[in-house]
């Protein structure tokens, strides 16, 4: 079983036709996940949400959130996910060791000895997402079975580059796949708990691209013809959203200020052709500048902070998105689509 295990995901990875498991529909690879531990040989809940599976042998996306869920000390965390019901027959699911994102994304696994085929969603980590983008959230609410809940993107800007919907999200539902319209192709993980006011909101994909790239999930990138007649593929342009949360929260006999530089890098492959600022709250900051490198590998955005002295102590803060727009240096062919 394992070496069959090993052809099939090597089969995929050489992009070698045949290798086609697909969900019929959505709900068919959405998780209920469970987080407790094991006492006297019953599961003990502590806390649930939901997941998505991105490829056949059995990787999931949830919140972060989710599964770090608090054990009481002294117990063994464990994690089991349910597909499609939450009344199914569960199984354990496991950390792995991925890259370091700043997104409120996990990734965990089933084990590879269940099966080598599971369903599973595809992902666009490049969308450029516009206000009214038509999406669709699945999750299991409020200790209910899976629902699915259409809506459309109502804030560009939510708290730690979070995007905001009306679908009407629900604790539960946490972890659980954002899908542009009514297809098949996941844009982003519903977003809650600590740090966001509400759980109107999804974390867009972008922020999650190196943890996705671990098993890796199928990657859907958007192209466009070009109008010179001749038949050729443009390289495509598209923004990565990248989170600024900065407090200066220091308080000495006079005001205090801090100067902040902080770099982010074009997508490998590709240059930068714009950079903005999306900022969500501010409170004394000065000095705002954004610079683009002259290769167009690297913007970088400084900014000073302000905080009060002792006998005073307000702060100052940036929250919001440093946006880039970026060009592939090449043409990239769409090896799948979203249906």
């Amino acid at each position: 079983m394992r070496g069959k295990l090993v052809l099939l995901v090597a089969a995929w990875l050489l992009g070698i036709p045949g290798f086609t498991a697909r969900a019929t529909e959505p709900t068919s690879s959405v998780v209920f996940i469970e987080v407790g531990y094991m006492e006297n040989g019953v599961f003990q809940s502590v806390g649930e949400g939901t997941g998505f599976i991105v490829h056949p042998a059995g990787w999931v996306v949830t919140a972060k959130h989710v599964s770090d869920a608090e054990i009481p000390a002294g117990k063994i965390r464990f994690i089991r996910g349910a597909v499609k019901s939450r009344t199914a027959a569960p199984n354990q699911l496991f950390d792995v060791a991925t890259p370091s994102v700043s997104a409120d994304i996990a990734l965990l696994r089933f084990s590879p000895n269940l099966k080598s085929d599971w369903p599973f969603l595809k992902v666009r980590a490049n969308h450029v997402f516009k206000l009214l983008d038509d999406v669709t959230a699945y999750g299991f609410p409020e200790k209910k079975d899976i629902e699915v809940r259409p809506g459309v993107v109502s804030n560009l800007a939510g708290p730690r580059g979070s995007m905001g919907v009306n679908v009407g999200l629900a604790p539960g539902m946490s972890g659980g796949p954002v899908l542009l319209g009514s297809g098949r192709c996941v844009i982003g993980v519903v977003a809650g708990g600590s740090g966001y006011p509400n759980f109107d909101y999804f974390m867009p994909l972008q922020f999650a691209k190196p943890l996705l790239e671990v098993p890796p999930a199928e990657f859907v990138t958007v192209v466009t013809a070009s109008t010179d007649g001749g038949g050729a593929v443009q390289a495509p342009i598209f923004e990565r959203p990248y989170a600024v949360d900065e407090t200066f929260d220091e308080h000495r006999e006079g005001k205090s200020s801090k100067t902040y530089s902080i770099d982010f890098q074009a997508d490998p492959g590709s240059k930068i052709t714009a950079a903005r600022l999306a900022e969500a709250s501010a409170a004394a900051v000065f000095d705002k500048v954004l610079n683009i490198q002259g290769d167009r590998s690297k913007v970088t955005f400084k900014f000073r902070l302000e905080s009060g002295p002792f006998y005073d102590r307000w702060r100052g803060w940036w929250h919001g998105q440093v946006v880039l727009t970026q060009q592939r240096d090449t043409p990239q062919a769409s090896t799948a689509t979203c249906e």
